[in-house]
This record gives structure tokens, C-alpha cells and sequence, in this order.
């Protein structure tokens, strides 16, 4: 159950609970136009600073690009990091990922592009969940609401054909990041598993709706996803 304190943030130390989200609206490339010509340079750029140089991210879209799911670690090694790392410093990545991904003369970079910007329009929707719902998570903490009644938020937001299907035993810990066993959750718990799964389609009302009903007779509106 949500403790009844006031939740210290500054005291929730380890790393992977770390809020990266504190990114200004006007610095996240919104006010971008869509017909605006966009190269990789450009799109690599607003990824790793959409993204906060976080690894689980840039392992998620190097996955994709690459067409081989890759781990963590795969990715630290190709950047010559320690594998340990939760993120790097990304302004200074964007030169060695467009040489990365430019070295096989069978590559087209510029295919490359339609993929990154799909990575970036849910960076950009998870920024803008993140802003609106943290205030309201925070006061459902604050109000006791349950590891449950969390559980039932995730699955009616699932995407098909997972919606509103019972998860495994330890599941809702797992999406939260949270001990196997833990009974208890945080709010940056909540919000940092929300951005990990936002998707580019997601309702910002609905998501909001349905966390500001956590723990109450309606809390089972469900916030749909778009299936892919």
C-alpha cells in the first residue's frame, strides 16, 4: 500500500529510480512543424536528447534499426562503455551512432530516419504523460491507493491481446521496476513505468482519467492503447 508520508524524492537514491524527465517543453523539439525536412543528423540529435542519453532507450531503437534484439550491455560494449552504465553524456554520442549507423556501404541511412522519428514522437508523448500525471500519482500515493489497484491500471492500459488479462505472479513488480516480493510502490515507481511504456498513439486525457481514478469505482475506464 502507498505509505502515508510525504514521499522525500531527493531520497530515493538508486540510480534506475532517478527521474529524467525534467526536460522544458520548448527544449524537447515540440514546437518542431511535422513538414519541416528532417535529417539524420538532426533525428539521432533529438532522440538522444528526448531519450536523456538513457541506454535502455538507445538499446530499444539500435534494436530496432538493426533488425537483432540487442541487450544492454551489447550496447555499452559498441560504445566502448562500462557495461554498468544507465546512461551517457548524449551530446556527445550523436557523431559516433550516425558514423555507426553510416559505416556499411549496404546501409541506406536515410531509411533509418522514419524509424528514429517513430522512437521520437513516443519520447515526446511519454515527456508530455510524464508532466501531466505526475501531480496526480503523487496524490493517489499520498491517498493509499494499492500495488492492485496499480496492477489493474497497467491492465487495462495493456495493448491487445494482453488487455485486461490477469498477469503472472510478480508481473506488476517487474513493470514497475520494484522488488519481486515488494508490496509497496513509490510514485516515481509509477511514473517512470508509464514513460518506459507510453506508446506515440496513447490518449493524454484518457491516461489522465483513469490515474486520477485509481482506487475508486470508476477506476476501471480504460485508458486504450492502439494496438501496432
Amino acid at each position: 500500500m502507498g505509505g502515508a508520508a510525504e514521499l522525500d524524492e531527493e531520497s530515493v537514491a538508486p540510480s534506475e529510480k532517478a527521474d529524467h524527465r525534467q526536460i522544458p517543453l520548448e527544449e524537447k523539439g515540440l514546437g518542431q512543424s511535422e513538414n519541416e525536412q528532417t535529417n539524420l543528423p538532426q533525428s539521432i540529435s533529438a532522440f538522444l536528447h528526448l531519450s536523456q542519453g538513457q541506454i535502455e532507450e538507445l538499446t530499444s531503437l539500435l534494436s530496432e534499426l538493426s533488425g537483432t534484439p540487442l541487450t544492454m550491455e551489447m550496447t555499452c560494449i559498441w560504445l566502448g562503455l562500462k557495461s554498468q552504465r544507465k546512461e551517457i553524456p548524449h551530446d556527445s554520442q550523436t557523431k559516433k551512432l550516425i558514423d555507426g549507423l553510416s559505416e556499411d556501404p549496404k546501409d541506406q541511412p536515410a531509411g533509418f530516419i522514419p524509424i528514429i522519428e517513430r522512437h521520437n514522437a513516443r519520447l515526446k508523448k511519454a515527456h508530455l504523460l510524464h508532466e501531466v500525471t505526475r501531480c496526480i500519482i503523487k496524490q493517489r500515493w499520498l491517498e493509499g491507493t494499492t500495488l492492485e489497484d496499480i496492477g489493474k491500471f497497467l491492465q487495462s492500459w495493456a495493448p491487445e491481446p494482453c488487455r485486461n488479462k490477469p498477469m503472472p505472479r510478480g508481473m506488476i513488480q517487474a513493470l514497475l521496476h520494484i522488488a519481486p516480493n515488494s508490496q509497496t510502490w513509490t510514485p516515481i515507481d509509477l511514473s517512470n513505468c508509464i514513460f518506459r511504456s507510453t506508446e506515440a498513439t496513447d490518449s493524454i486525457d484518457d491516461v489522465v482519467k483513469t490515474i486520477g481514478n485509481l482506487g475508486t469505482s470508476e477506476e476501471r475506464t480504460p485508458p486504450y492503447k492502439t494496438s501496432k
